[in-house]
C-alpha cells in the first residue's frame, strides 16, 4: 500500500541497467490517480524499449480516485543489458508513476 502514497509525475524515462542483454522480464507498472477528480484530466503514454505499451491511459477513467492500478508487460533486456522506461505526455496533462517494478 505504501507504494501508492507518492508518485513522480512529469515527462521522464527510467533506465533500469545491469541486466544480461536479451534476457527476459516481467515489468510491474503501478498507477494510482491521487489528484484528478475527473476522466479525462490525465492522459498519457508509456513505452518499454520504444514500443508503446499504454496509449492516453487514463488512471482516473480505469479505477477512480486513490485506487490502485496494476499493469504487466513482458520486456527483453536491450543489447545494452537495459530496459527503458518511457513516460511521455498523452491527449491530457502530464505522466505519473507510483512504483516500478523489474521482475
Amino acid at each position: 500500500m505504501s507504494v501508492y502514497q507518492h508518485g513522480r509525475a512529469g515527462v521522464f524515462t527510467y533506465t533500469i541497467p545491469g541486466l544480461t542483454a536479451g534476457s527476459a522480464h516481467t515489468v510491474l507498472l503501478h498507477f494510482a490517480e491521487t489528484y484528478f477528480t475527473a476522466a479525462g484530466s490525465r492522459e498519457f503514454n508509456v513505452a518499454i524499449n520504444g514500443t508503446t505499451v499504454l496509449t492516453n491511459l487514463d488512471v482516473y477513467a480505469t479505477v477512480g480516485k486513490d485506487a490502485a492500478l496494476l499493469e504487466s508487460f513482458n520486456a527483453t533486456a536491450n543489447t545494452s543489458g537495459q530496459i527503458v522506461i518511457a513516460f511521455t505526455m498523452g491527449a491530457a496533462n502530464q505522466p505519473v508513476v507510483m512504483g516500478i517494478e523489474i521482475r
